[in-house]
């Protein structure tokens, strides 16, 4: 179990994924940043379910979530939209988080959850 927010995305079971707070802060950051990418998520997926899984990253040091296709999918996406937002804008965070801190959990989503189907 991680003892500080900074600490790598893994997974202390194989059935689930964990999420440091450096990664629930930047999918939190992306789910507001990109109204496009959600919405054309939710063409597989209820409003309400993509709800319910961006609304626990918000103030989270550590979210473990079971292991699912279509969470794994969505925020796949997700952070993938938002690093190449980081690559091509300015970053004013309402964070403590630097941008290179986010665009690296984001990474790490990408890493853990595959290449997009795009």
């Amino acid at each position: 179990m991680p003892k500080n927010e900074k600490e790598p995305l893994k997974s202390e079971r194989p059935e689930s994924f964990e999420l440091d707070g450096v990664a629930c802060c930047a999918l939190s950051h992306s789910f507001a940043k990109h109204a496009e990418a959600v919405s054309k998520l939710m063409d597989g997926m209820d409003e309400e379910t993509l709800r319910i899984m961006a609304s626990p990253l918000v103030s989270t040091r550590r979210l473990v979530v079971p292991r699912n296709k279509q969470v794994e999918a969505v925020y796949r996406e997700i952070a993938a939209s938002e690093l190449a937002r980081l690559d091509k804008e300015e970053h004013k965070f309402h964070c403590k988080h630097s941008p290179e801190e986010h665009k690296k959990a984001l990474e790490s989503v990408v890493s853990a959850f595959g290449k997009s189907a795009n």
